[in-house]
């Protein structure tokens, strides 16, 4: 295996090219939406940052050039927090056309508004934490970096893996979504030079933060890479890729999706439509993705996504066995939608338990 087969191994991942941040600007979503966005997006941020111990691990494998090169993105990187919650209450203040952040420099004070927003919209949710304001995706996409600190060799090359992925995505996936829906869109008015996105203004470009670290990450991983690293490298960088787009799935459907609904009124929390079949359709849409390896929509067919009738059974027996009901397949058949399936689950029982979203 040679870097530029991790290389490959990353852009032709679902994470490289996801949508979430297309969906931010075609959506247009609201105030709430975005602040409980950016509650979600920040505190995963916050958790790539520091090194830990990943330098260490690697100085004490005698990795001396690998240590060096992620010592200095650590460092790089030590005050970017401040920053991103600036861009994060200055945009809030811009979508809502009135001050929501009366100071987007006051870091505690922009979270606290962040997670208020996160708890209004997620609050209900399987597996969403109070307290800390997160969902089980956000939390699993931040555990993958608290194996940094761990300085057994094992750790040490999955960890190495995550960091070179992530540097790629940030780079090339990231920052650029991040400038197309919040300053490219227009939706905001804003731009890279005034003082509140400095964040995007620093790592944007390729002299900026990001191109920097990529370079640092590729070339710590061709320091390292060898018969018997590449295979724990690998892991480390299937980790973060996986476990990111979960992240950005439970996002774009929990939040862009409903975002929309209640930003263009098309459709309203009815009985047709409550928090309860909410939902069962972001389980199914995270269920169907699974299978079908695609973006799905509530209304897509199932068969013409290209599912066939062995698919069709595995996501039977998942919804069985996660709400113990019966589904007719031939009834979905009939109309084979996130839509459909949604109705026939949520009229199957009086009480509809929620899963825990994967």
């Amino acid at each position: 295996m040679q870097v530029n087969d991790l290389v490959s191994r990353v852009k032709s991942h679902r994470c490289y090219s996801h949508p979430v941040f297309e969906h931010w600007a075609q959506n247009r979503p609201s105030t709430e939406v975005i602040g409980a966005l950016f509650h979600h997006i920040r505190n995963f941020c916050d958790s790539t940052r520091p090194g830990l111990n990943l330098p260490l691990g690697l100085q004490k494998l005698g990795l001396s050039t690998g240590s060096d090169l992620l010592q200095e993105i650590a460092e790089s990187e030590e005050d970017h927090g401040p920053h991103l919650a600036a861009m994060a209450g200055h945009i809030l203040n811009r979508s809502a056309g009135r001050t929501i952040c009366p100071d987007p420099f006051e870091k505690v004070a922009v979270e606290g508004k962040l997670k208020e927003c996160s708890d209004a919209l997620l609050g209900s949710l399987p597996g969403y934490d109070p307290k800390t304001g997160l969902m089980p995706q956000t939390r699993s996409a931040m555990a993958v970096f608290e194996r940094r600190r761990r300085t057994d060799a094992d750790s040490v090359y999955r960890s190495l893996g995550s960091a070179m992925a992530l540097e790629m995505i940030s780079y090339r996936h990231l920052i650029p979504g991040e400038i197309h829906c919040l300053v490219d869109s227009g939706l905001y008015h804003t731009s890279m030079e005034e003082p509140e996105m400095y964040y995007l203004l620093e790592h944007a470009g390729e002299a900026g933060a990001e191109a920097m670290h990529e370079h640092h990450a590729l070339e710590a991983i061709g320091s390292v890479l060898n018969d018997s690293s590449e295979g724990l490298i690998a892991e480390g960088v299937d980790d973060f890729l996986n476990s990111l787009t979960a992240l950005w799935d439970l996002l774009d459907t929990a939040l862009l999706a409903s975002g929309s609904r209640l930003r263009t009124g098309a459709r309203s929390t009815t009985a047709e439509d409550t928090p309860e079949r909410q939902a069962v359709k972001t389980y199914l849409i995270g269920l169907w993705q699974r299978i079908l390896e695609k973006e799905v929509g509530p209304a897509d067919d199932f068969f013409q996504l290209g599912g066939d009738s062995m698919g069709a059974i595995r996501m039977v027996l998942d919804i069985q066995s996660t709400y113990h009901v019966e589904i007719d397949v031939e009834e979905f058949f009939v109309e084979p939608s996130v839509d459909r399936l949604a109705d026939i689950i949520t009229h199957a029982t009086s009480t509809v338990p929620r899963p825990e979203l994967t």
